[in-house]
């Protein structure tokens, strides 16, 4: 994910996609939204066959003039490649044999690293005989994985006015013990029961707790509010951010 302009670009087997279009469109939508629409083939062929590997990056150069998304190809000796995109032209190129492994910006310029522990600065032919000084820091560590993966105590669920029904349970317990994911439950499903007992849980053992709900149109916003009201949550709950 990256921030281009007043969007954020992510990644899709449909695509790159502004996420603002995410959440307002349907499958078919979606894939005329996508930025990538001129490459779509190559960029879904690509997720489909590397879409689980790491180096997975969208990244958008210092200057702003061009958005790099980088992935691996599943190649032993061409190992990373990425897409250019322009967003002035919206024109499009791959760039290869480039072995970054991950993108960043430093004082104005755009560098990459490689798998062996070298950086490159994209753009000129030396380095002036100088070093280029920066503090860099380890972008995975146990404390990153805890944050993005924390795992709680899963022996009671929360106590709210309704009752989870026995598959709700489930999927809540789960998503304590996995710590991410994704849950997909059909209309009517308990949706925002779920949600609530789940939250309500994590808040009961982190009261410092924030937690944002993004809904697709201002009537289930008032909705979501509401519902919490009458399940009764202990947590401090507002329409808006």
């Amino acid at each position: 994910m990256a921030k281009l302009g007043g969007d954020l670009i992510v990644a899709t087997r449909e695509g790159y996609l502004p996420l603002s279009q995410v959440f307002r469109q349907d499958l078919v939508g979606n894939k005329a939204a996508a930025i990538s629409e001129k490459i779509r083939g190559t960029v879904i062929n690509q997720v489909a066959t590397t879409g689980t590997s790491t180096g997975w990056q969208i990244h958008v150069s210092a200057d702003g003039s061009k958005v790099y998304f980088n992935y691996p190809t599943g190649d032993a000796t061409d190992t990373f490649n990425q897409h250019v995109f322009n967003p002035i032209t919206r024109a499009w190129a791959i760039f290869q044999n480039i072995p970054a492994h991950v993108f960043a910006n430093f004082n104005g310029d755009t560098y990459f690293g490689t798998t062996d522990g070298k950086v490159y600065k994209v753009g000129g032919v030396a380095d002036l005989s100088s070093a280029i000084t920066a503090d860099v820091s380890f972008a995975f560590n146990q404390r990153f994985l805890q944050n993005i993966r924390p795992s709680y105590d899963i022996k009671d669920l929360a106590s709210l006015k309704l009752d989870l029904r026995e598959y709700q349970q489930d999927i809540v317990k789960q998503c304590l013990k996995i710590g991410r994911g994704v849950v997909i439950l059909a209309t009517a499903g308990g949706k925002t029961l779920t949600i609530a007992n789940l939250v309500e849980k994590i808040f009961n053992k982190i009261k410092s707790l924030k937690c944002l709900i993004l809904v697709p149109d201002l009537g289930l916003v008032n909705q979501t509010h509401s519902d919490f009201q009458e399940y009764g949550v202990s947590f401090f709950h507002s329409k808006w951010s």
